[in-house]
Order: C-alpha cells, then sequence, then structure tokens
C-alpha cells in the first residue's frame, strides 16, 4: 500500500504525539504495528481517508494489535450499512466476510476487546447469511469474557436459535 502523507512541516505537526508517530514512517519504516498506531491516531484526529488507508496498510501487513482490526471492520461496516448487498437491507455474504474476517483474527490478540464482539454480533443480525455453529461459538465467548452486555447476550441467543442451537440459545437466555 502507498499512503501519500502530503507536507510534514512544523506548521502541519502540532502534537508531539503526532510527531513522534509519523517520524519512523517517514524514515520508510513500515511496521505493521506502527501503520496501525498511524490508523487509529488519525482516526481520532477526524481524518478517516488517511486512517483507513493506515489500516488497511497495518492489516495487510499482520499487525498484532486487536483495535486495528476492529477499526478496519468498523469502517468495512459502515460501507455495508451504507450500501446493503442483499434483499431487504440486509448484509450479503460478501460484505458479512469482509467484516468478520477482520473480527474472528482479532480475536486472537490482544486486548481483548467488548467492541469486537459487539460488531460482530451486529454483522451477524444484520446478514443475509445464517451464521455457522462455528460463529455462534465466538459469540459465545464474548458472552463468557462480557457477561454484561446485554445486547450481545440477546444477539447470541436469537444466533444461536437461528443457527439450530436451541439448547445453547436457551442456555444463553437464562444466563441473561
Amino acid at each position: 500500500y502507498e499512503i501519500t502523507y502530503g507536507d510534514w512541516s512544523s506548521d502541519v505537526c502540532s502534537s508531539d504525539l503526532k510527531a513522534e508517530l509519523i517520524a519512523p514512517y517517514m524514515r520508510g519504516e513500515s511496521d505493521p504495528n506502527l501503520l496501525g498506531e498511524l490508523g487509529l491516531f488519525e482516526k481520532t484526529e477526524g481524518q478517516e481517508t488517511r486512517a483507513r488507508q493506515f489500516l488497511e496498510a497495518a492489516v495487510a501487513g499482520k499487525a498484532s494489535r486487536a483495535d486495528t482490526y476492529l477499526e478496519l471492520a468498523r469502517y468495512r461496516y459502515a460501507d455495508a450499512l451504507a450500501k446493503p448487498g442483499a434483499e431487504g437491507g440486509r448484509l450479503s455474504a460478501e460484505q458479512t466476510t469482509a467484516i468478520t474476517s477482520l473480527l474472528y483474527p482479532a480475536r486472537r490478540q490482544p486486548p481483548h476487546l467488548a467492541g469486537l464482539y459487539d460488531l460482530l454480533g451486529d454483522t451477524w443480525i444484520r446478514s443475509a447469511v445464517t451464521p455457522s455453529k462455528e460463529d455462534v461459538g465466538a459469540l459465545v465467548d464474548g458472552v463468557r469474557l462480557f457477561s454484561g452486555r446485554l445486547k450481545l447476550v440477546f444477539q447470541t441467543a436469537v444466533l444461536a436459535a437461528s443457527a439450530g442451537m436451541l439448547e445453547a440459545a436457551h442456555s444463553i437466555v437464562d444466563y441473561g
């Protein structure tokens, strides 16, 4: 990925953090974790296009932080909601995969993020595709980690039932 970053004069770099983050990048460093941090920083600064470019590059380079994958998945989710690919305003299989393919690897990376499971649940609830038992299992893991997130508990129960896992759905409802 090639990212054009414009003029990095002291007038443009008003914060010390931005200068600290961009200096190695300007020297040619392309570590995926650095690119991820730059993407996250740009997102907080409201620079959506640059943020997304950095996040895409970080994920392509196999960054090792869950928040990098989560933020890119949020961009893809917003894109999918803006232009649903299936009937009835639902997400198509391709859109669902574009989002979940980022969230599943992020589950294995530190730190555990409640937002990751929230987005996973939101994606599957809006998907035209029925989740597999493994997909529901990932959501159950989220319920175990973040048991106070009632929306996640509800979504997991609904998705378990739709996947034909009625016993699990009942258990999740009882747990909730």
